[in-house]
């Protein structure tokens, strides 16, 4: 079958292996290499071709792209980058997103008619939870704990149910003698209407006897209703934030023994009648009704601003004759008791009692 009649020893030796191979073998290469100095340039179509050799160096001027229209092949660096985003950012086919606004682009609203549309949440005002406080505040304890006592809130449907009857907003706290928890109620009630209710309440501590709602708050006393009173100022001055929403505080302000030169029975009715817009809930805390001192607010101008009077007594403290003689004095004043809330509570460490 072999032509060249070589046996088979013949045949293997004529094979080359991999690596003697030449792959060139068999080429002309002077016919398929031009050498540098034998290129000719070519001019345009207008112009005649030259024999004329031309210089290497004007080979590596020409540009590769003469003749492309490059504006229907390339895309934009702003379009890339566009596209890009879109891509990145685009949402899945489950998606519910009704469509997206890339920075500096406008949104084709006709291309996402079809999408369904985001259902529409709304926030529960069932259950209202206490806001969170600034951590610069402070809030005894006491009465974010009173905030869940189920008698809390009854006390405050009941007056906020009176006070929508009669239109009015002014809540005033007092107790026939000391040591029975009347600022402790104001702080609580104010503190549950502004937290459960969403209502705008305002504090004002009228005990100049023994200032005590700015301690619940950790509050200054000073710069408060003295102030307010002794120096003629707008009572916006002395309005103090208690890191609750909602609730704000007109303090005692600074003890003055001669307190009762500057207060007038006027004062009460002209303070209401400014701020009463301005607040959904007005609580008055002030000094006992049967201890006498000569720097008390004077308790008929309490009782004629307020539109709901609760009287708070001691069970273990408040006699029958403490409560007939003091509502005997608020009746005087032409004022009338509303409501009467029992404190059971008996502290294990009493406070010293105070000096007349």
């Amino acid at each position: 079958m072999l032509k060249d009649k070589k046996d088979a020893t013949d045949i293997c030796e004529t094979i080359h292996s991999p690596d003697r191979i030449d792959p060139f073998e068999g080429l002309n290469l002077d016919e398929i290499c031009v050498p540098p100095q034998k290129l000719i340039s070519s001019t345009s179509e207008e112009n005649k071709v030259s024999s004329k050799p031309c210089d290497t160096s004007e080979l590596f001027d020409l540009n590769p792209l003469d003749g492309i229209d490059l504006d229907d092949l390339a895309i934009a660096p702003k379009s890339l980058s566009s596209l890009q985003a879109k891509e990145k950012y685009a949402p899945e086919a489950q998606d519910d997103v009704n469509f997206i606004i890339m920075p500096g682009q406008e949104s084709d609203e006709s291309s996402h008619q079809d999408k369904p549309k985001r259902p529409e949440r709304s926030l529960s005002t069932e259950i209202a939870l206490p806001p969170v406080k600034n951590k610069e505040f402070f809030i005894n304890p006491i009465i974010e704990k009173a905030y869940h006592y189920a008698e809390l809130t009854q006390i405050r449907e009941k007056v906020f149910a009176s006070l929508e009857k009669s239109g009015g907003n002014t809540l005033l706290i007092a107790s026939p003698h000391d040591n029975t928890g009347s600022s402790l109620l104001a702080a609580a009630l104010g503190y549950n209407a502004a937290c459960s209710c969403h209502k705008k309440v305002l504090l004002i501590d009228c005990n100049m006897r023994r200032a005590g709602l700015h301690t619940l708050f950790k509050l200054p006393q000073a710069y408060g209703f003295t102030e307010l009173i002794q120096n003629n100022l707008p009572w916006r001055a002395v309005v103090k934030d208690t890191g609750i929403e909602q609730l704000h505080m007109i303090t005692a302000g600074s003890p003055c023994d001669n307190f009762s030169e500057y207060i007038h029975y006027s004062h009460i009715p002209n303070l209401v009648k400014e701020i009463r817009h301005h607040y959904d809930l007005i609580i008055f805390d002030t000094s006992p009704v049967l201890t006498p001192n000569r720097n008390n607010v004077n308790f008929v101008s309490l009782t004629s601003v307020s539109d709901y009077f609760i009287m708070i007594i001691k069970k273990s403290g408040t006699t029958k004759d403490h409560l007939k003689e003091a509502q005997s004095v608020i009746e005087a004043g032409n004022g009338k008791i509303d409501g009467i809330v029992i404190n059971d509570h008996t502290p294990a460490n009493r406070p010293e009692p105070y000096s007349k």
